[in-house]
């Protein structure tokens, strides 16, 4: 497969945060569900109840697509899905999960609820591997650090502290005030829209880009950016978590520009196949970019990313 040529557009301030649209030249027919559309049912696995898995089942008549830093909600314990996975309809498997709430273990259900929220992008710049890259090996490809629960509960306390007593990122997101933000609440109180054919979106963050959110499609980008978009007003409103300086639409572009043009290098591990639709996992760090997310193919059609996050290793906001 070919990296998709991706086309920046102009950016628009939302808080602290500059968001930039990005097109892209890749088809645009996956045959993929996502997001609240998705029929994904979400338990603790049979076996017994363990921290960092969970099961999924796609109930659902089409492919699903479960996204990495979902909030998984309810069970033993709440838990944000740990990478991006594709489930065959009437499949099943076992995922790997963060805990999003240390102080609680049990309830009455092993049933998780799914609203397809997303984590804050400091709790998903830890699955991300950020602020632990090695050396190059001399091809520019580095080794990420492996996600840690313990610097997971660590980020997560940052928004959950006098507001949870079990220390639950859901109980501090469903409590929170966006007037409470340190910024303007005028400039979060509506989503910048999604426009025609729009993939996927560069943020801004502190004056320089932090990461790429990108889909294969923009109806897989437009199913996750309502929810996307609430995660950036929770952030915002713990302020002393960020810098309000805006970015330059010249460097959005130079972020973009200096993504790997062989997708080759990314992937993490062998295809699997879903019925129609088969997966390749995409795990890497070349120079200064961490990549994570999922390439697919359909029998009828070329490989292409069904979803894929890039973020800048380099950015302070790894070290917070």
């Amino acid at each position: 497969m070919d990296f998709p040529q991706l086309h920046v557009g102009i950016g628009q301030q939302f808080g602290p945060f500059t968001i930039f649209p990005v097109w892209s030249d890749t088809p645009g027919n996956l045959g993929l569900t996502t997001g609240a559309h998705a029929q994904l049912q979400v338990t603790e696995l049979a076996a017994g109840p363990q921290v960092n898995r969970l099961t999924v089942a796609n109930t659902g008549a089409k492919p699903a697509l479960l996204i990495e830093g979902e909030l998984l909600e309810g069970g033993h314990q709440h838990r944000i899905a740990a990478e991006s996975r594709i489930l065959a309809p009437g499949e099943h498997a076992d995922v790997p999960a963060f805990c999003v709430e240390e102080g609680r273990w049990g309830g009455p259900s092993i049933q998780h609820g799914r609203r397809a929220r997303r984590a804050p992008l400091h709790v998903r710049a830890e699955l991300a591997g950020l602020g632990g890259l090695s050396g190059s090996t001399g091809d520019g490809v580095r080794t990420l650090r492996a996600a840690d629960q313990g610097r997971v509960w660590q980020r997560v306390g940052r928004f959950s502290a006098g507001v949870s007593a079990t220390g639950s990122l859901v109980e501090a997101y469903d409590g929170f005030d966006t007037a409470a933000s340190g910024f303007d609440s005028a400039s979060l109180r509506s989503t910048p829209g999604v426009l025609e054919g729009q993939r996927g979106v560069v943020v801004g963050l502190g004056g320089r880009a932090l990461t790429l959110e990108l889909f294969g499609t923009s109806a897989l980008f437009a199913r996750h950016w309502e929810q996307f978009a609430d995660a950036l007003r929770f952030e915002a409103a713990h302020a002393e978590l960020l810098a309000a300086q805006p970015t330059r639409g010249q460097g959005a572009r130079d972020f973009v520009a200096g993504l790997a043009t062989d997708p080759r290098r990314l992937f993490a591990t062998p295809t699997t196949a879903h019925g129609a639709v088969a997966s390749t996992p995409v795990r890497a760090a070349v120079g200064r970019y961490a990549y994570s997310g999922l390439a697919v193919q359909r029998a009828a059609g070329p490989a292409q990313f069904a979803h894929l996050s890039v973020w800048d290793a380099t950015h302070p906001l790894a070290a917070l």
